[in-house]
């Protein structure tokens, strides 16, 4: 993996280099002594009929340059025409390949085709745009022939102006391939394939082939017919009319897919035999059409099986394309795995690379570095595209590193490539917008298991800073604010930076993330203050970090509400883990220095403390990391958590192992809890990597722990150390999906709102009759509504729900399409969805969404949790809230965030107000009258008031 931004003061020396370099990065560069000066006044004579493009892109390039007097000539032209040849020699007959031939007697753009003399005058742009050039000879060609975008997601199809902007930045970065097979166009898959396009859609696809062609890149119209095509005489002429109606329309290059189905349509010898007949009776008779591309339906190694990749490799006319995704759906490519795929297909496969596709994590921008496919793999591609994010102007910095790759595998350097697209795409603000792109580049947990480094400089510094933290030191805190500053700020200046269209796609990212700078910000001078004593200071500062960090929830919570990762998050890999540490670690120290006691946070405890690594990261609500405990297991061992104080335990959630399938954990145990009496019960024995325990009716406990019954694995290895990735305590945010089907099972489970919405995964899954799908709740909640789809007709499956997760009870349920849907109003732990039939079925596991409505907590109960970062919002003209208050208190601490409140104290019968308008500012401490026994607050004023804490002593 890259180490991309290792010291953040770097990065601003980076992206100011001086001379930009040529990208894609070119084969051979040869550079003399000799300055040339090529000015606007130079003739351009073109060896045969000129290329308008070309002729264009160096009109506008010289008229960028200084006016003179030296008429220097240059000469365009392409293999086979007149003076050309002679420039060539050398450069292989690969359509882009060029020559480059700068000298003070003047320029020679030599390409092999149209296309290279093209790319020839696009690297002029770039050799002008550093200066006064030097006599300089690029020699270059592609690795890799066909280089592109697929648009492939599912989502919002591109709008048309996305599209034509694609189209033009795929011109500048040399990529030549558009594989147009948007999802949820209905003219491209079923139901209406067989039909023609609507005159106004069909003239923009024409529209689009037109920029396509004065770019240099080949528009390929894919066709999606496999759920429902018949394989009779009518369905293959209903094909062969289509392509014949797109090509009346321009289009030169044609794809078909039949990824993502079922059926009838997956069947090897049928596919080949149809794109067989396509290539006979359409490509050979045209004459001018682009070899065809096929999407298999098995795409890629992980779900591959039987014959049908053989039946392909064997049967199909070895000038058609098959696509290719990797060793899984979302998957890196190394030269092994294409050597494999190479040699069942006896040809190479043209890849498709799921990235930056974000359709499974929609509420993730992925914005970092291009990495992960190894140089050796380059020259056994027979193409490469990438299925792009569904926001097309946010995906261009991660295309402008597929088309460095590809064009040239062996020099790819990743941080640059990264680097000089954030230029090209955001020359005005890019500082500013690498800060933002260097903390949005990983997907979260996700069904692929797909993920990407995000903050790597930021890491250690920033658990550093934690560790000195929690153990009570000040820590090095300057590098960490001047970072987070830098989040801060530069969101305002990307927003001045931006297209419309690319500020449309990410505005509320930025705005969570410059809320989530802000909130960092006022946590460490709030801290700051602390350490200093002065926490009349910092409880503005506090007040301000919990504001910010309640505008991030507000914007998740509002917008981009699509149906499946509805949200924004933001750095969530190390920034918004780290802020919000920071946040509660100065809500702790000032709620003790008010006299309250806050909120107890578990604390890792062990039978030892010899050879435990990081031993706070099972306890951190986070599964990215791991406890280590760097011994081996004996019986009686035990790792576990201290909750503080008797707490009332609803659930307790164990992660073992470094990841699912590591045999580091304990696999014969106990957990056990400790009550008030100093007495270990016994919980539920151990034995899975996952463990969810629900405790009904909750149980009264202070310490919980994982006991080791017998070390090592059953009948196996006898030698382990033991890992723990968390052990939480009463989670809110965590349901489990829960299959019979191993590729279904564990999909990572998002809570919004009272929303559980499973993380799709878009492969296809063998589905046998009696098996089933399901989702466990963290706790029994009041369902109102269930929707599943499974990409497959409904009718033999059966929604049921349970409110102990064993007894399960039928839900009534409503087909909508391949969507099951069921109004519920029952409380339930479990909901899960049955296949009734008797034959199996192929499903994708779409969407998985339970509606609940959970519980409120109660304004006394907020202001009264020990937690800063809960809040009461006081309305004006609001029923006021009343509070009880600890026997004997004598004063009470008010942390108000905003607004002003009226308080009142109740003695026996009998109401004192004592009116007291506060600001913000300052520590607001109010004196009890003896023998209160509660306190009410209501706003006053035209604006709402909103308390954080009170505290009474």
């Amino acid at each position: 993996m890259p180490s991309f931004l290792r010291l953040l003061p770097l990065l601003a020396a980076a992206l100011a280099a001086a001379a930009p370099e040529i990208f894609p990065t070119p084969r051979q560069i040869e550079q003399g002594a000799e300055a040339v000066r090529l000015d606007r006044s130079a003739v351009v004579t073109f060896a045969a009929a000129p290329d308008a493009p070309t002729a264009d892109l160096l009109r506008e390039t010289l008229a960028k340059s200084p006016a003179g007097s030296a008429k220097l000539p240059v000469l365009v032209g392409w293999r086979g025409q007149p003076g050309i040849d002679a420039h060539l020699e050398g450069i292989p007959a690969v359509t882009g390949a060029y020559r480059l031939k700068l000298t003070p007697q003047g320029l020679v753009l030599a390409g092999h085709d149209a296309r290279g003399a093209h790319y020839a005058a696009r690297t002029l742009a770039s050799l002008l745009a550093s200066g006064s050039p030097r006599a300089t000879t690029v020699s270059d060609w592609p690795t890799v022939a066909f280089r592109g975008v697929v648009e492939g997601f599912y989502g919002t199809p591109w709008s048309h102006e996305r599209r034509l902007s694609l189209i033009r930045f795929m011109g500048e970065t040399k990529l030549d391939t558009y594989i147009y097979g948007p999802k949820d166009d209905p003219f491209h898959s079923s139901p209406n394939w067989r039909k023609p396009y609507p005159p106004a859609e069909a003239a923009r696809i024409h529209e689009l082939v037109e920029a396509c062609r004065r770019n240099h890149v080949d528009f390929v119209w894919a066709i999606h017919p496999g759920k429902d095509i018949r394989w009779t005489d009518a369905d293959f002429a209903a094909v062969l009319a289509k392509f014949e109606a797109m090509h009346a329309l321009g289009v030169r290059g044609f794809s078909v897919f039949f990824d993502d189905i079922s059926g009838e349509g997956t069947k090897a010898d049928q596919q080949a035999r149809l794109m067989n007949f396509l290539h006979e009776r359409f490509v050979k008779p045209k004459g001018d059409v682009l070899p065809l591309v096929m999407c298999p339906t098995q795409y890629n190694r992980a779900w591959s099986g039987g014959d049908y990749l053989d039946i392909l490799g064997t049967r199909l006319d070895p000038s058609i394309h098959v696509m290719w995704t990797g060793n899984s759906v979302v998957a890196d490519l190394d030269k092994p795995s294409m050597e494999w795929i190479n040699g069942r297909l006896r040809r190479k496969a043209y890849i498709w690379w799921n990235f930056p596709v974000s359709d499974y994590v929609r509420n993730h921008l992925l914005l970092g570095p291009t990495y992960g496919n190894t140089a050796d793999a380059g020259p056994l591609y027979g193409g490469f595209v990438s299925n792009p994010m569904e926001r097309s102007e946010a995906s261009k910095v991660a295309l402008f590193g597929v088309a460095d790759y590809t064009w040239n595998p062996a020099a790819y350097r990743p941080e640059a490539a990264w680097l000089a697209g954030i230029r090209h795409v955001v020359p005005a603000a890019a500082e500013a917008y690498a800060t933002f792109s260097v903390h949005n580049s990983d997907l979260g947990p996700n069904g692929h298991g797909y993920r990407r480094e995000e903050s790597k400089a930021l890491a250690p510094l920033a658990e550093a800073l934690l560790a000195a933290l929690r153990s009570g030191k000040p820590g090095d805190v300057a590098p960490v604010r001047a970072e987070l500053a830098r989040v801060a700020a530069a969101p305002a200046a990307i927003r001045q930076a931006l297209n419309p269209l690319h500020l449309e796609e990410v505005g509320d990212w930025l705005d969570a993330f410059e809320a989530l700078g802000r909130a960092g910000v006022a946590s460490l001078d709030a801290l700051a203050d602390l350490e200093r004593g002065r926490v009349a200071a910092a409880w503005p500062r506090l007040a301000e970090a919990h504001a910010q960090l309640a505008r991030m929830a507000e914007i998740d919570a509002t917008r981009n509400r699509n149906p499946y990762q509805p949200g924004i998050r933001t750095g969530t890999k190390v920034l918004t883990p780290l802020v919000r540490e920071l946040v509660a670690l100065a809500d702790t120290r000032l709620l003790l220095a008010a006299g309250g006691r806050p909120a107890p946070r578990p604390r890792p405890i062990f039978s030892t403390d010899k050879d435990v690594q990081s031993p706070e990261k099972m306890a951190d609500g986070r599964e990215e990391g791991f406890t280590y405990l760097r011994r081996l297991q004996v019986a009686g061992d035990w790792v576990g958590v201290d909750l503080g104080s008797p707490q009332s335990v609803r659930r307790i959630r164990l992660l073992q192992g470094r990841s699912d399938g590591d045999h580091d954990r304990v696999h014969d145990g106990v957990l056990e809890g400790l009550g008030r009496d100093g007495r270990w019960r016994e919980l539920r024995k151990v034995s899975d990597s996952r463990v969810d325990l629900a405790l009904n009716p909750p149980v009264e406990l202070t310490q919980i722990r994982v006991r080791v019954l017998k070390p090592g694995v059953p009948g196996g290895k006898p030698d382990l150390w033991t890992a723990i990735r968390e052990l939480e305590v009463n989670p809110v945010d965590a349901a489990e999906m829960r299959a019979t089907v191993p590729g279904l099972r564990g999909l990572p489970v998002r809570l919004a709102e009272g929303v559980y919405s499973m993380s799709p995964a878009y492969e296809v899954h063998a589905f046998p009759s009696g098996g089933q799908v399901g989702m466990l709740l963290p706790e029994v909640a009041e369902v109102n509504e269930v929707e599943v789809n499974l990409g497959v007709d409904p009718a033999s499956l059966v929604l049921e729900g349970s409110a102990d997760g064993e007894a399960w009870k039928p839900l009534a349920a409503k087909a909508e399409g391949t969507v099951l849907k069921a109004k519920v109003g029952a409380s339930l732990r479990a909901v899960r969805a049955r296949h009734s039939g008797a034959a199996p079925l192929s499903v994708t596991a779409k969407a998985f969404v339970v509606r609940s409505k959970p519980r409120a907590p109660t304004p006394a109960e907020l202001l009264l949790d020990g937690a800063v970062g809960t809040s009461v919002r006081l309305a004006p003209g609001a029923p006021a809230v009343d509070l009880a208050l600890s026997k004997g208190a004598r004063t009470a601490v008010l942390l108000i965030g905003s607004g002003s409140v009226e308080v009142s104290a109740r003695v026996g019968e009998k109401d004192v107000v004592r009116p007291l308008a506060f600001s913000r500012e300052g520590f607001p401490m109010v004196t009890l009258p003896t023998g209160a026994t509660s306190l009410r607050l209501k706003a006053v004023g035209a604006e709402p008031a909103v308390v954080n804490e009170v505290v009474s002593r």
